[in-house]
This record gives structure tokens, sequence and C-alpha cells, in this order.
């Protein structure tokens, strides 16, 4: 009796599959097992019925012909038979879904815009001329005997305000010291032969425009500190992203003239400087939030140093120079607080 009763329940789950769940039929003849969650005003959301615990899909009432529900009832939607134009346009019916959760492999960016990082700064190229020294590239200023040591370093803030650009905020501190003459030295340069400087000190001496037998080593040194307000634009969106840039920038700035252990001032002046320099780089995100740039900036503001009685009494200066290597290279190192991650 059992067997037969078991027997009779799997003839009837046979023959009328339909109980069990809804059948959407649509005008281009297609079928979907579904379970029917809404009927709208022109849409009906429903889950398939083999995935009850997957996506709420949502079709347009105007794509289905009828609904069989599970316990034999029929909705028809439309009695018209479909065009050939109209089967081939629905031959692949797109349903929107709505997800519950985001997509597994949908990128979104979350938190800051902003990055705060550190650079380097090796400044090459051309340099200031000094009292003397002649102005030129770093290889003639040492081609004449003069040793070049110079560096920088600073700070920055970057707030990216579009995919393209940003504004950045930095401090730089900047030094370089030439060694211009050794002691006992007759050095002359531009500035010298302009002051028609002399051998004033030896009676009936020619009338020869070079500084005579200095006392010690000379160094020139020059040091400024300045903050810059800047804006870059980026290309791209990728891992590696080049741009280029500009800045206005206030200095502060240190000009001396003294003996190889600082102790001998011939000539000190201090005042301050501002102007526009020029950024080209490359942001190298080597992995999320952490990012490399090299970098290349150029231009350099002037400052205007004056100092009584350099070397000599009579010799009173007022003398313009760049406070910097007027091309820079540098490295900066940059860490975004909040990257952007997968979700």
């Amino acid at each position: 009796m059992k067997k037969a009763i078991i027997l009779s329940l799997a003839l009837f789950s046979i023959a009328f599959p339909g109980y069990s769940q809804d059948i959407i039929t649509l005008k281009t003849g297609e079928q979907i097992r579904s379970k029917i969650l809404e009927i709208g005003q022109s849409d009906i959301k429903y889950k398939k019925f083999d995935n009850q615990s997957g996506p709420v899909y949502i079709i347009v009432k105007s794509d289905i012909t009828y609904i069989v529900y599970e316990n034999g009832t029929k909705d028809v939607f439309s009695a018209e038979t479909p065009s050939p134009e109209a089967v081939k346009a629905n031959k692949m019916p797109e349903n929107k879904v709505v997800a519950k959760e985001p997509a597994l492999s949908q990128e979104k960016p979350s938190g800051s815009k902003f990055q705060i990082g550190f650079s380097g700064v090796y400044p090459t190229g051309t340099w200031p001329a000094t009292a003397l020294s002649n102005m030129g590239s770093t290889s003639f200023l040492k081609s004449q005997g003069h040793t070049v040591k110079s560096y920088g370093f600073g700070v920055l803030i970057q707030g990216n305000i579009s995919k393209h650009f940003s504004l950045f905020f930095d401090m730089n501190a900047y030094d370089y010291n030439i060694f211009i003459a050794k002691q006992g030295a007759d050095v002359q340069t531009v500035w010298t032969v302009e002051e028609m400087a002399t051998h004033y000190d030896e009676l009936g001496a020619p009338q020869i425009p070079y500084v005579h037998n200095l006392a010690t080593d000379v160094h020139f040194d020059m040091q400024a500190t300045g903050m810059r307000l800047g804006a870059k634009y980026i290309v791209g969106e990728k891992k590696i992203r080049p741009w280029v840039g500009a800045a206005f920038g206030y200095y502060k700035w240190v000009v001396n003239y003294f003996n190889a252990d600082k102790k001998q001032t011939y000539g000190k002046d201090e005042g301050s400087a501002t102007g526009l320099t020029y950024q080209l780089g490359v942001d190298i995100e080597i992995m999320p939030g952490i990012i490399i740039t090299p970098f290349a900036d150029f231009a350099s503001p002037v400052a205007n140093y004056k100092i009584t009685g350099l070397f000599y009494p009579q010799w009173d200066i007022d003398y313009n120079a760049h406070i910097m290597g007027t091309s820079r290279f540098g490295l900066s190192l940059s860490f975004d607080p909040a990257p952007k991650v997968k979700k």
C-alpha cells in the first residue's frame, strides 16, 4: 500500500510540474521557471526558481505573454502574436538585476583624496654666478676648480580635485655650497672685471681686475627655505601616471662668503624672494596607497644681495643670483591614507 502511494505522488509530480513553480512565458516563446515576488504596474519582480537565494530580477510586462502560477491560475498580458521583428529584438531579453550586495569584481574608490609625502632634491644644471665664480653649468664650474655640493629636501600635501587635476602645497629647504678659491689664489670673474678690482694694497702694482692673494680658502653658500602652492595635470588613471605642474613660492634666503671652517665671514646678507617654478614627473603606484615619483623642477627665483667691503674695503657689491640651481631633479615618496580598494 505504501509503495502505491509513493508511486502515485511521483507520477503526480511528473504530470504537473507547473504547480511547484511560476512559469513566465515571454513573447519570444521562451519560458522562465520562477518564483514571482511582486507584480507592479509596468514590471514584475521575480527570482529564478532554481536559485531562490540569488538576485531579484525585473522584467517589463510588455515582454510577457502570460504567467501560469504554481496554483494553476493564469494571467494573460497580451493576446497578440509577436511579430518576427519583436522576436528578433527580444530573443535574449535583458533583465534588470537588483543585487542585494555589490558585485565582487567592482572596484570602488574609498576614503581620502589626499596624499602626504617627502621628497629629496639634487639641484643641477645652471648655477648662480657669485663674486668669484662665473655663471655656468656644474661641469664648467668644476673645470674652473670649483667644487659644488648641493641638496634639497621637503614635505608635501596633495589634494585631488578631479581625476586629472590636483592641488599641492609643499615646503622645501635647499642648500648649495661652492668652493670657489684656494688660499693665495688670484681670481678673475665677470664681477671683478666690472668692479675693476686692483692690487690696491701693492704700491705701484698694475691695474689688474681680479682678487689678489686670498688670505684663506673661500666658500660661497646659499641657503633657501620656501613654501609653494601649485597645481598638477595628471595623465591617465593607471598605476603609472605622468603629470605636469606649476607652483608659486615664497622663499627666505641667506647668502654667505666664508672660510673652510666657517669661522671667518667675508660678507653675508639675507632676504626673501618670490617666483614661479615648473615641474614634470611620473607618479608610480608601487602598491595601493604608496607612490614613488621621480620628477624634474625648473626655474629659480632671484635674490638681490648686497655686501659691503667684500674681501677689500672698497668692494661693495649689489648682485643678483638665483637662490637655487635652475634645474633640479628629485624623488618623492608619498602615501594615500585611504587608497582605492576592491570590494
